[in-house]
């Protein structure tokens, strides 16, 4: 009966391998089938498809099947060592009784309906599943940590990997090696690092600006960021995840990748080739991105440096504390407070009440939130009314979320401010999709990619005494003048010129103060320094020389166009 028994107990912890295994191996398969379909070659797939799906239902039968046999087996098993002492008092007695004398086999295989055993039945069924589940974690046939977890504890010891994927169209020269540019700048590298491949470095800008001379339709810009990343060896590990992605893809492609140390958390910026080396196209589906690209960066993430450990798991709550941006902490505190509250959901437009008298969490973990809401009440988005009781503005999810993106466009601004006329000059940021109060004409002191959007951005620091965070749709050119002005579709950028040579090119004076002079704009000096302060003087100066042969005029600071082209024209003379 003991090696029966065991015989079982390895039976059932195999139960988690056949359909993992079978995903495994057949997935490839299965990408290569997707990727055919869009090439007109699927029929050569479709056998093989046949077969892969038989094997997934075989596998999902066999788990059934097992799973039943395996319940069928606790039930024998809790009513042979309940009734063990009775069926020994039974053989010495020589009793006759046919039910005393029952088989135990004969339960196993019909079953027990009276409710002792069925009592008995949960208790050993929980038991032996226990055991079950840690040999299959343990086993090598169960794939170890690699299989998929579905509880809670086993999702939060795996290691956790944010992944961000776009894609950048082909479309203005010069985009995609400025990309690479951005990517490579020496800034954000670490010492000794760079660019690199498969096999070795590249160099990011000639790499990318061939893929755009060579006509691919796209490129794919993806960011990895694993949470312990100054733990990890960063290229070797950005090799396994691109190794893993092409398995999953069923093609083989280019990559360029970039390891970035300079912020808190070290990242990897890849980019893609949109032309596999076969010259397909290559379709990454959403559904992989938002899963398997994501898990399977996790798993690879733990075989390098192993589970997450509870010192981890508290070193990274405790580090959201004092965050100025939505973390996760703030997700727990909408879930308790919808939790206690009577209408069940969060009320956005009115404030909410959290009470932690009421709450069933940990001591830990309670005074964590407790910490968070402190330093929620000193940023104004929460209100202590009594002991442990604490009011939450209905906003501060978005309240938060804003002040995350004027943070880092401020550390924006202080990256490029040795550029700047005056560190001081006030930073505003401009929606594209939102129409302009007024023409703006300035200098681009800086260009770069926003990481959380993904898109180019410049800082243009206008003549009125500000500096302009816009994105735009391609990189600028440090160093030129532009003018920025409405447009149907938002908000464009038009290069101007030279921004060194502007304030005495006296053409280039009479063009950008008549353009302003139509957009209601009149320049007028605010006392600021370098090259700002020199172009308010050189217009102010030219649209007063303006108004005085009546080309135009300013009334209550608002410069009004008089349209006459005659004195325009006898003017530029």
């Amino acid at each position: 009966m003991r090696r029966f028994s065991m015989m079982c107990l390895m039976l059932f912890g195999w139960i988690v391998t056949p359909r993992k295994k079978c995903i495994g191996i057949y997935q490839p398969l299965l990408n290569k089938q997707f990727r055919a379909g869009h090439s007109g070659t699927a029929r050569r797939f479709r056998p093989k498809v046949c077969v892969v799906r038989k094997l997934f239902s075989a596998s999902r039968w066999r788990v059934c099947v097992l799973r039943k046999l395996s319940q069928r087996f606790c039930i024998w098993w809790g009513k042979a060592m309940a009734n063990k002492d009775s069926l020994r008092s039974t053989q010495t007695s020589g009793g006759n009784s046919s039910s005393e004398r029952e088989s135990p086999l004969k339960w196993f295989m019909k079953g027990i309906k009276d409710k002792d055993s069925i009592r008995l039945q949960r208790k050993q069924t929980a038991k032996l599943l226990r055991a079950v589940q840690k040999f299959g974690r343990n086993s090598r046939l169960g794939g170890g940590f690699q299989q998929k977890t579905r509880g809670k504890e086993g999702r939060n010891h795996f290691q956790r990997v944010a992944i961000r994927l776009t894609y950048s169209p082909n479309r203005a020269p010069g985009q995609w090696g400025a990309h690479g540019k951005y990517i490579a700048r020496d800034s954000a590298l670490e010492v000794g690092g760079g660019a690199f491949g498969v096999n070795g470095g590249l160099d990011a800008v000639s790499t990318l600006r061939d893929w755009q001379t060579a006509d691919d339709p796209r490129m794919f810009k993806m960011i990895i960021s694993p949470e312990f990343g100054d733990k990890m060896d960063l290229k070797k590990y950005t090799r396994d995840v691109m190794a893993k992605m092409q398995n999953d893809l069923g093609c083989e492609f280019e990559w360029v990748a970039v390891d970035h140390y300079n912020t808190d958390n070290p990242h990897v910026h890849v980019a893609i080739r949109g032309m596999d080396k076969s010259g397909h196209e290559i379709n990454i589906p959403r559904d992989y991105i938002k899963s398997g690209l994501r898990e399977s960066s996790q798993n690879i993430a733990t075989q390098h440096i192993g589970y997450r450990q509870e010192a981890d798991i508290i070193k990274s709550l405790d580090r959201q504390i004092n965050q100025n941006r939505f973390t996760g902490l703030d997700r727990e505190l909408i879930k308790q407070a919808t939790a206690l509250s009577a209408m069940k959901h969060w009320h956005h437009e009115e404030p909410n009440t959290i009470n932690f008298k009421n709450t069933k969490l940990k001591e830990s973990d309670r005074l964590r939130l407790i910490k968070r809401l402190t330093h929620l009440e000193h940023m104004g988005l929460v209100k202590k009314q009594s002991g442990m009781e604490w009011e939450i503005r209905g906003d501060f999810e978005q309240a938060l979320r804003v002040r995350q993106m004027s943070e880092d466009r401020l550390k924006t601004k202080f990256q490029h401010g040795k550029t700047l006329s005056d560190p001081e000059i006030p930073l505003v940021y401009l929606d594209s999709r939102e129409p302009l109060a007024k023409r703006l004409f300035g200098r681009v002191v800086g260009v770069g990619e926003d990481e959380a959007k993904m898109k180019p951005y410049a800082l243009i620091e206008a003549v009125d005494g500000r500096v302009y965070y816009l994105n735009t749709n391609q990189y600028q050119k440090v160093g030129t003048t532009v003018h920025v002005q409405n447009l149907k579709s938002g908000i464009g950028v038009y290069q101007e010129g030279d921004a060194e040579s502007f304030s005495r090119d006296p053409k280039r004076l009479l063009s950008v103060s008549a353009t302003l002079a139509r957009g209601s704009y009149a320049v007028k000096p605010t006392g600021l320094g370098g090259w700002v302060g020199e172009c308010q003087i050189a217009l102010a100066t030219t649209q007063a020389a303006m108004v005085q042969r009546g080309v135009m005029r300013i009334e209550n600071g608002t410069a009004v166009w008089l349209g006459d082209r005659q004195r325009q024209r006898g003017f530029t003379r």
